[in-house]
């Protein structure tokens, strides 16, 4: 209505040549006008959004005559835009939104002066329509026009645009290759979405998922958009892996008159033409078989060379030959990947194809190799354990594996996340193309998409219990193993019908029963053959997993192993479709929601199932961050709260808290200074934490691991964490007088121990151990290493014990009582690997950074 910013009438803002304006705008009401910046009541310069919801941007020449340019593309109300106006003499005027090139207008010749005050907000001469009703942030001016590159930078808070940013800003274009399915979506703000003519989805991706494109006839199509149009400057890059070297050459990018090659030879080389003398530049050294970044700049200024990079370094040329002569038009030709529309097909995997429309730097470059940082760390998982796997893997392959595991971890075979989110379509996100359709394709029967907050992950589909389904096409399910996986939860306290979550007849089922609270999980051999576990609560998500490896029907629940069932033979062929929200053809539909779908070919270890649930978090973790309180709560969100105890043997006898008392009585003082925070003191005579029975803390046939930080007071026989008794049941975790670390495992009569060489702990210091079982191995570390064992049992399952969980002590008294400070107990349900170990010694990191102990 009203508001303004008055910024003066300084020389410095009477331009009369080249100017730039930019800014941030967010509208409160569209159809109105709403002036961002305004110099003169005869409009020196004026940039503004039109009651139209265009954009304009003025500039009054020195004649006297108004230049302008206006766009064609509206704004929308409640969205912020980064919007740019750019004069340059001799050049057409330029309206940039979100750091692309929107529109360019008349040409400018010079600006003229004016005496009015410059105005943010409001024209200058307070024209009572032109008051902006919205946030306006950043606003900037320069006596001079900013180039597309600086425009993307100002976006980006200054920032390397490489890496990607805000929208997406910065490129002409970019295609991430992760979807999996259909067609590459274009993320910058221009919206390139290619066709994907038979190029294959994989998952083995330099960064989540790629295309492979087989050399016969596989390409993509981007088309032939404005943005990608006759750039005189430009940059792009890639990651790319190629399979064989071409019988001639084979075209990675191909715009006409601006394209990359592959030679038979393994050289690598780009030319642009032009009318006179084209630009080529041809390097040496592209190999097969490995992951490669390649990049490549020209600008059409300065010495018209291009110039190559791998991995983020300029080559050597083998030949570099300058343009002369003016750029040869590509303006409706296409932009294709992997081919240049003859017989030249590229065999090859590629991922993250950017197209930039200016030349980028090699600093720009090397930032670009490392994904938009001064250096690139963390990954997806640790695959070195495995054929062809690398210790930093950022495949999408790698999301299935266990970091350091050599168990099988292949990607599933069918995958629906449900993050499609709109259409009536679940799209398989594997890559082999196994499309979910809702309802059958029958209006009526579609299921409900839900966003994140109703959703484990994303988006999901709610099932209204009447007639709801997703159909996957019919196909032939794995035989020799399985492996079949879902979110869900009930609308309802008991299920409301039958064998819903996910149904294949016959073949495989997981299978609510109706009236219960029963999960079931059903494989078809010669009969039916299930493994069935019951719930206390359903309305709430879980992970249900359920696995046949040709011995044993399992199901898991949230990460744990709730049943087994025996079984051999082979599963049955099924050919028919996958039923979600329904089962196969007998009429049940579910009342809840579906999340996550998957299914693997062979059976997912426990281990991998935990992994799958949450990234193998543990089972019970007690921090012992509290610094107060009788209380030692389960950061694994499992309600395992331990009570603490803390003996009346003086002189540590009360708990007190992490300030007082100071004289040495207090336990929570007394750990004030943890490995990871604070951490708890024990006394070695009466002091504990009772951490409850609960059955996710027992382990019979199932793999487990301890983990703890201790700084012992004295070497003597103590033990971090003990559930069960002497030759009857349970576990424990023991440090004794030796200076050994180990594990035994107790059945009636029985006890099975691992333990290590002698004088692995000392007393005074921080020290880190992790024990673990893995089918009846035990292995024991410290502080991310292995140790060696003077006794090395066979560890019998334990048996199922009712006792409470103990830390500090052990169930049948004694003198096992822990003398020291102790942080950070963990267990968890599997045994973790080597990789995993070394992660968690350095607090789930390949790298620590922070204090040796204490707060941060």
């Amino acid at each position: 209505v009203d508001d303004y910013v008055d910024a003066g009438n300084s020389s410095s803002l009477n331009i009369t040549g080249d100017l730039t304006i930019e800014g941030w705008f967010r509208a409160d009401t569209i159809g109105k006008f709403h002036t961002l910046v305004s110099k003169g009541a005869d409009l020196a310069y004026n940039f503004r959004i039109r009651d139209t919801n265009l954009i304009q941007f003025y500039v009054e020449q020195s004649t006297g005559v108004l230049k302008e340019v206006t766009t064609t593309d509206t704004i929308s109300a409640n969205i912020w835009y980064h919007l740019v106006g750019v004069a340059k003499a001799g050049e057409a005027l330029k309206i940039y939104i979100n750091g692309a090139l929107n529109k360019t207008g008349e040409t400018h010749t010079d600006t003229k002066t004016a005496a009015a005050n410059l105005r943010i907000g409001s024209r200058s001469d307070g024209w009572a329509s032109g008051f902006t009703d919205g946030i306006l942030d950043e606003v900037r001016i320069y006596n001079y026009a900013r180039t597309q590159k600086q425009i993307a930078e100002d976006m980006l808070a200054r920032q390397s645009f490489s890496g990607g940013g805000a929208g997406g800003s910065g490129y002409a274009a970019y295609w991430k290759f992760d979807e999996g399915y259909g067609n590459p979506k274009d993320q910058s703000v221009n919206a390139n979405t290619a066709t994907n003519n038979g190029a294959s989805w994989t998952n083995s991706g330099k960064f989540g998922k790629a295309l492979s494109f087989d050399g016969l006839g596989s390409y993509v199509s981007a088309g032939s958009p404005a943005s990608l149009d006759d750039l005189a400057e430009i940059s792009w890059s890639y990651w790319i892996r190629p399979t064989a070297l071409p019988a001639s050459y084979a075209k990675i990018i191909d715009k006409s008159w601006k394209r990359d090659r592959i030679n038979s030879d393994g050289t690598f080389q780009v030319d642009i033409t032009t009318d006179t003398t084209s630009a080529s530049s041809k390097i040496s050294g592209i190999s097969t078989g490995t992951w490669q970044h390649i990049a490549m700049t020209y600008s059409n200024s300065g010495d018209r060379k291009i110039r190559i990079y791998k991995n983020g370094v300029e080559q050597t040329y083998t030949t570099q030959t300058a343009a002369t002569g003016t750029l040869s038009s590509e303006a409706g030709n296409n932009l294709l990947i992997g081919n240049d529309g003859g017989a030249n097909f590229l065999s090859a995997i590629v991922d993250e194809v950017k197209i930039y429309p200016f030349a980028l730097t090699a600093d720009d470059i090397k930032t670009e190799y490392n994904r938009g940082s001064a250096m690139q760390m963390g990954s997806l998982s640790d695959t070195s354990g495995l054929t062809g796997g690398s210790v930093a893997s950022n495949s999408a392959s790698a999301l299935y594996c266990i970091p350091g595991d050599t168990s099988t971890c292949t990607p599933p075979v069918g995958e629906w996340n449900f993050n499609d989110y709109i259409g009536t379509s679940a799209n398989d996100t594997s890559g082999n193309n196994n499309v979910g359709t809702l309802g059958g394709g029958t209006a009526g029967y579609r299921p409900t998409w839900k966003s994140s907050g109703s959703c484990k992950s994303g988006s999901c589909l709610s099932f209204d219990g009447t007639d709801d389904y997703v159909e996957i096409s019919a196909h032939t399910n794995p035989t020799a193993a399985i492996t079949v996986e879902a979110w869900a939860k009930s609308n309802t306290a008991n299920w409301d019908d039958t064998g819903w979550v996910a149904s294949k007849r016959n073949a495989y089922i997981m299978h609510p029963e109706s009236g219960t609270k029963d999960m079931y999980f059903y494989i078809y051999t010669t009969g039916w053959t299930a493994a069935v576990f019951t719930l206390t609560d359903i309305t709430s998500w879980h992970h249900y997993v359920g696995t046949y490896d040709g011995s044993n029907v399992k199901l898991y629940v949230d990460g744990q192993l709730k049943a087994t069932n025996p079984l051999t033979g082979a599963i049955n062929a099924d050919t028919g479709a996958l039923y979600i929200g329904a089962d196969d053809g007998q009429g049940r539909y579910g009342n809840g929601f579906v999340d996550d779908v998957k299914i693997f070919n062979y059976a997912r270890t426990a281990a991998q199932i935990a992994w799958d649930y949450n990234r193998g978090k543990p089972v019970g973790w007690w921090k012992f961050d509290e610094c107060q309180g009788l209380t030692a709560y389960d950061s694994s969100g499992n309600a395992n709260t331990g009570t603490i105890t803390i003996g009346a043997t003086i002189p540590q006898s009360v708990i007190g808290t992490c300030l007082t008392p100071t004289n040495g009585t207090g336990a929570w003082y007394n750990g004030r200074t943890g490995k990871m925070n604070s951490s708890l003191s024990f006394d070695g005579v009466d002091d504990y934490v009772d951490a409850g029975n609960g059955t996710n803390l027992n382990f019979t046939t199932q793999d487990f691991s301890i983990e703890w930080w201790i700084n012992p007071s004295s070497i003597k026989d103590q033990m971090p964490v003990s559930r069960g008794l002497y030759l009857t049941d349970g576990y424990y975790a023991v440090m004794n007088s030796n200076g050994q670390i180990g594990l035994t495992t107790q059945v009636s009569g029985t006890q099975t121990q691992i333990l290590s060489n002698t004088s692995q702990y000392a007393a005074g210091s921080w020290q880190h151990f992790v024990v673990t079982k893995s089918g009846s191995v035990g292995r024991v570390y410290k502080n991310g290493v292995e140790l060696s064992k003077s006794t090395n049992e066979s560890l019998n399952n334990p048996t199922t014990s009712t006792r409470s969980l103990l830390i500090g002590d052990y169930n049948g008294g004694g003198s096992w009582d822990l003398n020291g400070l102790l942080d950070d107990v963990k267990i968890f349900n599997y045994a973790m690997t080597p990789a995993q170990i070394k992660l968690e010694y350095n607090q789930s990191s390949a790298v620590r950074f922070g204090p040796a102990s204490g707060r941060p």
